[in-house]
C-alpha cells in the first residue's frame, strides 16, 4: 500500500511496483482505507499527509497506520527524512494507540521523496524487507505460514468450487446444520472447509522455507523464562468476547449467582437458547 496525500508525487513508484507484479494500492491517508485493503504486508508511507511539508506530524502518520490491516514493514518516503524518523514514527504509534505496538517493524532507511529514482523503487523496497526478515525470523516465518495458507485455500476453492460437487456440498451443508445447529453451522462450515485447506499446504513454493525456518528456530533456545503457557495461551484462550459474537462450545462465562461452586459456566454446545 501507498500512502501519500499528493497522488502524483508516487505516480511513477506504483507504477514500477505494479510492473514487477507487486500488486499496489494507494490511499490518500483520508477517513478510512479502501475498502479493497486487505493482506497489506509492505507500507509505503509518506510523512506529510497534509501537504504543508510538516514532516514531523507522526501523529497523523501514526493514526493512518492504526488503520491498515496489518501485519506489516513500513517504509518512509519524506521530502526531508532525518535519522530519527522511523524511530519517531514508532514512538508516536504507541502514543497515538494508546501503548499498542505496531503489528510489524518500520524500516529504519528512507527514501527522499524525488531523488530516488522510480525503476529503482522495488528493489530497494525488497532489499530493506529482505533486511528486517533477516533479523526477524518469527516474523518471516509468520509471512511464510501465511503464503502456505493462501495456497491451500485457492487450491482447496478451486477443487470444491466445481459444478460436479454442488449437490454434495449441499447434502453436507444439511449435515452440518443438524449436528451444530443454525447458530454454529457458518462457523463449523468454515472450519470443515480449513481441513480441505490443510491437504494442499506442503505443495506451496514456500512451505520448504518454512520448515526450514522452524526447524532453525527449534533448535535456539529461548530467550524468555516465563512459560508459554502464559503467553500463547492466554492469547488464544482468555479475551473479552466482542459484541454479539457467538459463544464458542469451551467458552467459560463468571455467573451472577451467589454460589461460589457456580462461580463459572462452561458452555457445552451452543445449540441452546443461549
Amino acid at each position: 500500500m501507498v500512502i501519500d496525500d499528493d497522488f502524483s508525487s508516487v505516480r511513477e513508484y506504483i507504477a514500477e511496483l505494479a510492473k514487477t507484479g507487486i500488486p499496489v494500492l494507494w490511499w490518500n491517508g483520508d477517513g478510512n482505507p479502501p475498502h479493497s485493503a486487505h493482506d497489506v504486508r509492505f507500507v509505503l508511507l509518506d510523512l506529510d499527509l497534509t501537504g504543508t511539508s510538516a514532516v514531523d506530524n507522526y501523529d497523523l502518520d501514526a493514526k493512518v497506520l492504526s488503520l491498515v490491516p496489518g501485519p506489516f514493514t513500513v517504509l518512509i518516503v519524506a521530502v526531508n527524512p532525518t535519522e530519527d524518523s522511523a524511530e519517531n514514527l514508532k514512538k508516536a504509534y504507541s502514543v497515538v494507540n494508546k501503548g499498542k505496538e505496531l503489528p510489524g517493524f518500520i524500516i529504519k532507511n528512507t527514501i527522499t521523496k524525488r531523488t530516488m529514482e522510480p525503476d529503482k523503487i522495488a528493489q530497494t523496497a525488497a532489499n530493506y524487507i529482505r533486511e528486517i526478515l533477516d533479523k526477524k525470523p518469527i516474523f518471516e516465518s509468520l509471512l511464510l505460514a501465511e503464503q502456505s495458507i493462501e495456497y491451500g485455500k485457492d487450491a482447496s476453492l478451486a477443487e470444491l468450487a466445481q459444478e460436479r460437487f454442488e449437490a454434495t456440498i449441499k447434502a453436507w451443508v444439511k449435515s452440518i446444520a443438524e449436528d451444530a445447529g443454525d447458530e454454529s453451522l457458518a462457523r463449523e462450515f468454515v472450519l470443515s472447509l480449513a481441513q480441505f485447506q490443510i491437504r494442499h499446504l506442503g505443495k506451496s513454493s514456500a512451505y520448504p522455507k518454512l520448515k526450514a525456518l522452524l526447524k532453525s528456530l527449534s533448535a535456539q533456545k529461548s530467550s524468555s523464562d516465563q512459560p508459554l503457557s502464559s503467553r500463547i495461551m492466554h492469547y488464544r484462550s482468555y479475551y473479552d468476547p466482542d459484541p454479539g459474537e457467538d459463544p464458542w462450545t469451551g467458552d467459560t462465562y463468571q455467573t451472577n449467582g451467589g454460589d461460589p461452586k457456580k462461580a463459572y459456566a462452561t458452555i457445552i454446545t451452543p445449540k441452546c437458547s443461549l
